[in-house]
Order: structure tokens, then sequence, then C-alpha cells
């Protein structure tokens, strides 16, 4: 089987298996999956770049479950890791150098290459020199010393990337020379995590991927996947890493490898299994660790600080004692250590004490947090503490660098990994303008925590390796960060008639901004609502939604009593009531709620009179103010809106002929365009656009029509090509829930706005056969009688909520994207 049918075979393997939870060819696709990433591993051609490509393409469009595949193959390929291929240390023995004759050498190197290619890319360099062979060990060594005292800082500058690109370059070409390469690739692994913990994320990666040219040039590709690996992981783009992590494993079978290299190696791959919460792994691979025989007392303490970070996610009382006796029995060493290795303990430390707030035994780490901070800096420290402890108003300044770093992306696909730990600083950001009222701080954590990747525009770049791409500070960008309340109220005091509310969590609470008669209002907390209140009503109240339209008693069928359906909403509002928050009645409402709140339906959301928001005006999840204001307030429909419908009967699914039957007055009287195929003869081009299909709870990840049990559609572009509103009658198309494995929301109505519809009316559940042929003529009607799109969506759920009270049938559907637009002939009347 060549390539592309290894490709097409496999791609076919995940649709079942997702589409139809078809697990019987799992062997062959993780048997196919292994034969090519193999190929991949080994080849030294363009074959490697194709496959990898595909690959890619695969881990970003399958993520959990490439993800999952990856891991099955990792284990493998670890448990058969022979430790006979395993080789003493690659490092040089060597006394002494005369520092400053060798600073002069390495000085004139430097502008003679320079003076022949200005070049900054490693591969552009032209190092010549003439010396002997004792005299390019010494400037190795100086090199090297030179190299270690800039990767000392936590922050580096311009300038301190220059300096090291030079010095790795000079390191190439003195251990090709010397026959000592892994002192090049070990170099490049500190660039790229020095270049990550300063948030050159895009720079890291590009190094990376040089780094990768470079090793197929060398033939050891095996060195170029590893620090592929180590940049993915690094940045929490675990599906990325994971792959790049089994190509290393495979192509380093070949090979005898360095002592160093091997650890470097486990410890980072502790690092992976850690970073994805896979504890078993986790704890396999630190015991593997403990127990090489030539374990340095650096890599024993970088591999325990390690591991007790993982442990702290289990909150086990008996840990501060374990740190304490940790730092105790190896204090001297870890007190003497260099500033970048005191880091990670400083870090550790200060989660403890957010951790464990009121443990007995905290108070034995604070004569250690006093000496790691004495080590690493006034400054620095403070930086660090921002994300667990403090409270300082300088959280504000570090949030703004994060914001200006991640514009430096090119791929949203690595922006939804690079940004946790900027996640974490704007949950830190959320507490900060609560405490203090700010409303600008507020809308700043916003723009992250309400997905960023959803308005993240991608960036082509010609020829990425020949040049740097730092981030450069522009300071006009800077300054409006500062003041982008100003710019937030300047929109929205566009719509006098409508409420803004923004809903954020920490780990301290939920809280909410409303904007409304032209000003901020104060910041609150909703007291009752915590992420865990939310996730135990997901998991255990979500059959409160589930109803049917009829009951059945002695044989005779009616209708669903009224005393029934209230009693029904009356149980849901009680399961309900950490929702309450301050909102406006009779008025519009458009929310803005970060990744983790969207997970619950907005439509559920209750007033502080203990009904629903809906049930007193529209409610429009507008998902960021970064979309929001890119909207086109002054588009609305042409005069005579074209109205399209895909019902597919043709394909003989019961339950979509049956609403076909009970939609066809509707279709007559408002002259809809009915298309019946499995798929239209060409995509739906209109203004409103009706799609009716089954759907499952994987839609959100996964999306998917089906036309029929065992018939799936998962490219949408084949149904519609342009429509300015979408109404999908598909069961939990609305829905939302947070991506397994990176910091973004998984969501098909989020995907579909991002792609230019302006508005979509969408199902957050199951929807019942019985609401589509009474909510949709009403909808229509109040359209093209002038109302809003918004304010058409809550007046025909409202019809529905005469007929049945329960929210599961006049709650089901929810509104997303635009909320403002009209008919224009009604505008111009």
């Amino acid at each position: 089987m060549d390539i592309k049918h290894k490709i097409n075979r496999i791609d076919f393997l995940f649709h079942q298996f997702i589409l139809f939870k078809e697990n019987e060819h799992e062997k062959e696709l993780t048997k196919i999956l292994e034969d090519l990433i193999t190929e991949m591993a080994n080849n030294f051609d363009e074959k490697e770049q194709i496959i990898r490509l595909e690959l890619l393409n695969m881990c970003d469009k399958y993520d959990f479950n490439f993800f999952a595949m990856m891991v099955i193959l990792i284990g493998k390929y670890l448990n058969s890791f022979e430790l006979k291929n395993i080789s003493q240390s690659y490092k040089f023995k060597f006394d002494n150098y005369d520092i400053e004759i060798y600073r002069s050498i390495s000085m004139s190197i430097m502008e003679k290459s320079f003076e022949k290619n200005n070049k900054i890319r490693l591969l552009d360099y032209e190092i010549e020199y003439e010396l002997k062979e004792l005299e390019k060990k010494s400037l190795l060594f100086l090199t090297l010393d030179l190299f270690t005292e800039v990767t000392k800082k936590i922050n580096i500058d311009d300038n301190d990337i220059r300096v090291l690109y030079y010095n790795a370059a000079l390191i190439r070409k003195l251990s090709i020379d010397l026959g000592r390469l892994d002192h090049f690739y070990f170099a490049l692994a500190v660039m790229i995590d020095r270049f990550t913990n300063s948030q050159q994320f895009q720079l890291a990666r590009d190094l990376a991927e040089e780094a990768l040219i470079i090793s197929r040039m060398d033939k050891l590709l095996y060195w170029g996947y590893f620090l592929q690996f180590r940049v993915f992981n690094s940045q929490f783009i675990p599906t990325e890493a994971s792959l790049y992590l089994l190509c290393c494993l495979i192509n380093s079978n070949k090979y005898t490898l360095s002592s160093e290299f091997f650890i470097s190696l486990l410890i980072n791959v502790h690092r992976f299994f850690r970073n994805t919460k896979l504890v078993p792994y986790a704890e396999s691979i630190y015991k593997t660790i403990k127990e090489f025989p030539s374990l340095s007392e650096f890599d024993l303490e970088s591999i325990t600080c390690s591991h007790f970070n993982l442990r702290i996610i289990f909150r086990k009382e008996e840990l501060i004692v374990e740190i304490y006796n940790f730092l105790n029995a190896h204090r001297e060493s870890i007190i003497n250590s260099e500033k970048i290795s005191a880091v990670p303990w400083l870090n550790l430390l200060y989660s403890c004490f957010y951790v464990y707030k009121d443990h007995p035994n905290l108070s034995l780490l604070k004569h250690y947090i006093i000496i790691f901070e004495s080590i690493v800096g006034k400054e620095d420290s403070e930086r660090l503490k921002i994300y667990s402890l403090s409270d300082s108003e300088k959280i504000v300044d570090y949030f703004i660098e994060s914001l200006v770093a991640h514009e430096g992306t090119r791929d949203k696909n690595d922006l939804k990994g690079e940004v946790r730990n900027s996640l974490v600083l704007a949950s830190k950001l959320i507490s900060y303008s609560y405490k203090n009222n700010n409303a600008n701080a507020f809308l700043l954590a916003m723009i992250l925590k309400s997905d960023y990747s959803l308005v993240f525009e991608d960036k082509d770049i010609v020829s990425p390796l020949r040049e740097i791409h730092t981030i450069q500070k522009d300071q006009e960008k800077v300054s409006s960060y500062y003041s982008y309340y100003i710019k937030v109220k300047e929109i929205l005091s566009r719509f006098p008639e409508t409420e803004f509310l923004w809903l954020a969590s920490t780990n301290e609470g939920i809280y909410f901004l409303r904007f409304n008669d032209g000003n901020f209002k104060k910041i609150e907390q909703i007291t009752k609502y915590t992420l865990g209140e939310q996730k135990k009503w997901l998991q255990e109240k979500t059959s409160l939604l589930a109803f049917n339209d009829t009951i059945k008693i002695a044989d005779q069928i009616y209708s669903y009593p009224e005393e029934d359906q209230e009693k029904d909403m009356n149980e849901l509002i009680n399961s309900l009531q950490f929702t309450k928050i301050e909102s406006s009645k009779n008025r519009s409402v458009c929310i803005f709620r970060d990744i983790e709140l969207s997970e619950l339906p907005h439509n559920l959301l209750l007033n502080s009179d203990n009904r629903f928001v809906l049930e007193y005006g529209s409610i429009t999840d507008t998902i960021s103010f970064e979309l929001f204001k890119g909207f086109n307030f002054n588009f609305n429909i042409s005069p005579n809106p074209k109205i399209a419908m895909w019902l597919p009967t043709e394909d003989g699914d019961f339950a979509i002929n049956y609403l076909a039957s009970k939609l066809e007055n509707t279709i007559t009287n408002y002259d809809i365009e009915l298309i019946t195929s499995s798929l239209p003869i060409k995509p739906i081009k209109s203004n409103v656009t009706i799609l009716v299909a089954h759907g499952d709870k994987k839609i959100s990840g996964f999306p998917s029509f089906y036309t029929f049990p065992e018939k799936a559609i998962t490219n949408f572009e084949r149904i519609v090509e342009e429509t300015d509103i979408l109404i999908l009658f598909v069961c939990y198309s609305g829905s939302s829930e947070r991506a397994t494995l990176k910091s973004n929301l998984n969501s098909l109505v989020r995907k579909l706005l991002a792609k230019g519809i302006k508005t979509i009316i969408a199902p957050f559940w199951s929807l019942h056969i019985s609401v589509p042929p009474i909510w949709l003529p009403v909808f229509l009607d109040s359209l093209l009688n002038g109302k809003s799109v918004s304010d058409a969506f809550q007046v025909a759920n409202m019809v529905v909520f005469s007929i049945n009270k329960n929210p599961g049938a006049w709650c089901c559907l929810h509104c997303y994207g635009n909320p403002f637009i009209k008919l224009l002939r009604v505008i111009e009347k």
C-alpha cells in the first residue's frame, strides 16, 4: 500500500471509529499508523515531508483520538528501549583554557563570518578558522561557557537571541570538526527552552524546524525529532508532540545514544505524561530514571521537582513533608544551583502555598522560599508569584506582554496550546479586577478566556527559516490595551436597548461584568456559581431537559398536562439556582463567556426573580468581544430574502420524513426552496438557510450530520456555501465542550461563525420533533415583519413556551453571533 492509500485508509478508519464506534478496525488503524510513522521517521528525502504534513493535518482533525493512538505506540516503543544502545558521556574531559585568548579568537571568527554573510539563521553562517585540535577544544569550551551565561537569564532579549545564534553556529562547526555533535544539539535544546520561557513561542518552533532540517543533513534525525517533541511539549501542544516523540523513539533505535541524551529524553517524556495527566506512565518513567546508573545529582533534582508538580494535583497531605525532606537531603546541591535551576523549585513552592493553604506543615517550606527568592531575584520572583499568590498591579503589565507575545504566532493550532500559562494569568487577572473593580483588566482577561483562537488569523510568511522572527513590541498597540475599555464602551454604546454581560471563571469563583445605559457596572461575584456546581449539574441534571409531548394512561394517549409542564420547569429551576445573575428585564442580552462556562446552555441562566432570562428578552451568545467588534452592524438582509431548506427525506429516515410532513405548510407559505436529496446538487447560497439532520453529543468536537443512522456528512461546505442566518434543526449542534488536550472550545457554531456566517440558531441538546413546526413559522413571520433576528428568535421560543412550559422544549434552540440583523426593506420604511 503506497503513502496515498495509507493516508486515505487511516482517514476512513478514524471516521468509522469516531462516527460509528467501530473499534474492530483498531488493530489495522494502529498498524498502518505505525508503518507510516516508521517510514516518516527513517526517511531523509521529500517523502518524510509529505507524510509529516498529512499526519500533522490528522493531529488537528482527530486531535484526542489521534493522540490516544500515539500513546499506545509510544508505550510500545518505550518498553522496547534497550540500555545496551546507551553509551557513556559524549562530553570531553577538559581542565583549563586561557579565557581572554580564546575570547579574542571567537570575536575574530565572528567578525569574519558577518563580513561574508550577515544572515542570522544557523544554516546561513559561514564560519572559517585554522585551529589545532587542542585550540578547537578550548574554543568549544569557551563558547559553551559564554552560551551558558546567556541562557541563565529567565527572560532573554533580542540581543541575547543574536548572541545565542552566533554561538550555536560556532558550536556546530567545532562539534562537527571534533566529532561530538551532541554538544551542538544540546545547545539548541537549551535555546528552545529559553525562547519558550521568554514567550518567544514562534521563534522556538522555527528553531526546532531548522534543527530538523540540520539533523537530516547530519543523518541524525532522532535529534531533530526530539527537539520538535521538546518544543511542542513545552508549549502544551500534546498531539503534535506525541507524533514527534514517536518518530524520535523509532529513529533512535538505529543509533548508540549518549547517556545524556537518554536521560534528557526520559525527563522530557515524563514532563509530557505530566502535562497530559497520564499518571501511570509518568510514575513508570520516574521510576526508570531514578534507577538509571549514571544519573547526575542535577538530573535527579530536575526530575523529582517535575514529579512533585504532577503529584500536587492529587492534594495528598503527605506531599508537603516529602518535598521538605527532599530539599533537606539535597540542600547543598540545590541551594548552590544556578538561578535558572532554582526557578522550577520556587514555582513548586508557590504552588504548594496556593493549593495547600491550610496545611499544618506548610511553614516548613517558608525558609526554602526565602532561599530560592534570593537566588532568583526580587523582580523575577514577583513575576513567578503572580501565577499563584500575588495580587500585584503588575499583573496587568505581564498580561499585556503575553497578549503581544501570542500575536507573533503564525498558526492558530499552535496558539491553542501555547496560551495555557497565559490563561492561568488571565484567571488571576479576573480575581484582581474583582478586588479592584477594574473593568479594563476584566475585559483584557476575556480576550484570551473567551477562546482567542476563534478570531486569531493564521499568518503567511515567506521562507520562515531565512530570518529571525522575534516579538516586536508595537508601543501604540501596547498603549491601546491599557485603555481597551474605552474602545469597548464606544462600540457597545451604539446599542442602548441591549445589555451586555461578561461571565468569567476562576478557582475562587464566577464573576460577571455588566454594561448598559452607556456604562460598565460594578464587577460582581455569582455567589453560588462554581465550576464544580456546573460540572455536577451537567453530569447529573441534564436528564431534566427530556420530555414527551404526550403521556399514556391506561392505553389512552393524552397531551402533556400543563401542571406537569409547570412542575418539570420548577424542578429544573430549582436545580439551576447557582446560575442566578443580575440582569435588566425587558432588554435584549448579549453574553460573552469564557471557555469553561460556555459548556452550560446560556438559555438556562436565571435572573434574580428566579425566572429564565430568556422569558424577558432575547439572549444571544456573542462569543467574545473580539468577534463581536468585527460584525458589520450596518449589514441587513436583502429586501426579498431567499430562504432555503435542506430536508434529506430521500434517504428514508423516519424522523426526518415525519418532520417534513409537519413542515409542509411552512415551506409553502414562506416560499422556501426545498432540497430533499442526500446532498444538495450545489451547496446552498441563501439569506436564511435551514438544515434538518440528526446529530449526536460528539458533534461539537467532530462535526457530522446524519441523514440516516449509518450515513454521516462531515464536510459542511458540501451543504452550504454562503448564508447570513443559519438555522440548525440538528440535535446538540449548539453545544460546546472544552477541548481535552488544548486550551480552546470545541463548538460547531463557533467554527461556522468563524467562517463568516453571521447568526446561527441551534439546539444545545436533543431537539424534540414537536418544536420546529411550532417555532419556525413564528420566527420567519417575526423576521419578515421587522424584528431583529434575536428578537424574532425569542418571540418564537416564547410561542413554544405557551404550548409547552418544559424548558427542554422552549429553551432548546439557542442564538449565537450577530443579534441585530434585520430585513433591509423594513429599515428603509
